[in-house]
């Protein structure tokens, strides 16, 4: 739900306002207050997600409310017959400024605007998270980790038989009937095989598939990005893979829980 405050020193103005927002069902109007000085009190006791704010009022005005509002982290959308105020409503970081009478449509298209902003804030808040994880997985030692008694991997690569230790493979993507797999040295090898198999001979401790043709050393991601709704991962040598969407669940509590268990 969406807690709202509604502040305007007119009584009609603001049953006008609760008369429009009844029919958001995701909408609850937690409060309403007539003057600035009401507003903050208003804000600080009922801690509303937002605050629909008229600027000309007795006492404090709008503007001086949106400062204390910001200051708490509540978003607010201006409500106001003067068009005047806009450059300083939007310097104060407003999320909206409607015009009274105020039109269905717009009030519908602010509500959007913050349902949108709080789409992003929570996205961010999940990459960050991980971003945090990961600088503290990185600070582990590699030692910490549980591994196969042998962490070697054989691998037939152009004809010729090698082994690798599976702590220098950063990544693996596949193509048609073969593998490429990347190593921490910026070489790689072209290996004959399937995905499937490959991902088999793994060590699951270590390995994780993030896309139906990549898989990544878990240990080796440096960073989480989000971009258009999209995650990726950039690892230590630079490469940037993209999480395909139904590996990004997994993959986002792989990372915890690799973290979890050193």
């Amino acid at each position: 739900m969406i807690k709202v405050l509604i502040v305007d020193d007119e009584a009609l103005a603001i049953r006008r306002l609760e008369i429009k927002l009844a029919r958001y069902t995701d909408v609850d109007i937690v409060g309403t207050a007539r003057d600035g000085d009401a507003a903050v009190a208003a804000l600080t006791n009922l801690s509303p997600d937002m605050v629909l704010l008229d600027i000309n009022m007795p006492g404090m005005d709008g503007l001086d409310v949106a400062d204390y509002a910001s200051a708490l982290n509540i978003d607010v959308i201006f409500v106001t017959a003067f068009n005047q105020f806009a450059v300083q409503a939007f310097e104060r970081n407003a999320l909206d400024y409607l015009l009274k009478p105020v039109n269905n449509d717009r009030l519908g298209q602010a509500l959007d605007r913050y349902r949108q902003r709080q789409k992003r804030s929570t996205a961010l808040d999940k990459v960050g998270e991980l971003n945090s994880v990961l600088a503290q997985l990185r600070a582990q030692s590699l030692e910490n980790v549980p591994s196969k008694p042998d962490s070697g991997l054989w691998i037939k690569d152009r004809g010729r038989n090698r082994k690798i230790s599976l702590e220098s493979i950063e990544w693996v993507e596949a193509s048609r009937d073969y593998v490429t797999v990347h190593m921490v040295d910026d070489r790689s090898h072209f290996v004959r095989d399937t995905m499937h198999h490959f991902e088999a001979m793994l060590d699951t401790a270590l390995f994780q598939r993030i896309h139906r043709s990549t898989i990544i050393n878990i240990l080796k991601v440096k960073e989480v990005n989000m971009r258009k709704g999209v995650q990726y991962l950039l690892l230590q040598g630079g490469a940037e893979l993209r999480v395909g969407r139904a590996y990004k669940v997994q993959t986002s509590l792989r990372l915890k829980e690799i973290f979890i268990n050193t």
